[in-house]
């Protein structure tokens, strides 16, 4: 593990009270040590897709590399750091939580107006169809 990886589980263990938040610290931070293939302290788009063995679809990941769930805080467009992922894992894997009802709503709400339409819906349906199909040899 690098040292910029370590020093992020040991700020992460230090600032979580409980084991079991520290636990999920150190699975978040190895997590994405993995997808961050060059090690550079930086996830892209490549990186992101692989996130839980290709559980997402292109379109959901080109939506999130733009930061249109929630604004990028690495700086450098479509690229995600380390607080980036944390905040999408949250609301990946808690999608009942405030934060991540407003980080997906944002990420399907193409023309950010507030409104979730059916051609919204369609644009991403449509991928995770076709993507299902594939997986189950033409069958949905």
């Amino acid at each position: 593990m690098s040292p910029r990886v370590e020093g992020a589980v040991c700020r992460c263990t230090h600032l979580l009270m409980t084991d079991f938040s520290s636990l999920l610290c150190v699975l978040d931070s190895l997590q994405f040590w993995e997808l961050d293939e060059d090690h550079d302290g930086l996830i892209d788009a490549h990186d992101l897709i692989q996130y839980d063995d290709y559980a997402l679809t292109n379109k959901v990941v080109e939506r999130v590399m733009s930061g249109a769930g929630r604004r990028l805080l690495s700086g450098i467009p479509g690229k995600m750091n380390y607080l980036d992922f944390v905040i999408f894992l949250i609301s990946e894997v808690d999608k009942n939580n405030d934060v991540a009802l407003d980080y997906w709503f944002n990420v399907i709400d193409i023309d950010a107006d507030g409104i979730i339409t059916t051609f919204e819906i369609e644009y991403f349906f449509e991928e995770s169809v076709m993507a299902n199909r594939d997986s189950e040899g033409g069958r949905v």
